[in-house]
């Protein structure tokens, strides 16, 4: 699934964090590189306890059950 433009963001190997590209720890750096959000949450990245990109794009995390993970993008659609 690939997201409007507003949802690529800056992904991080060490950690395996998703990054606003306007995020402290990734302005400048090489060690980065951009993906939709959608991809980095299914390839297991988490998201930046600094910037946050999970709520400021409006994803919502939701775990029906304790073995799932889901999250809802602000259009109402799963992000599987």
């Amino acid at each position: 699934m690939r997201y409007p433009e507003e949802y690529i963001v800056v992904c991080t190997n060490s950690p395996s964090y998703i990054h606003r590209p306007d995020c402290k720890y990734v302005v400048g750096k090489s060690h980065t590189h951009t993906c939709d959000m959608a991809s980095a949450l299914e390839q297991g990245y988490t998201n930046c306890p600094v910037c946050d990109p999970l709520n400021r794009y409006g994803f919502h995390y939701i775990n029906p059950y304790e073995d799932v993970t889901m999250f809802v993008d602000p259009r109402g659609q799963a992000v599987e």
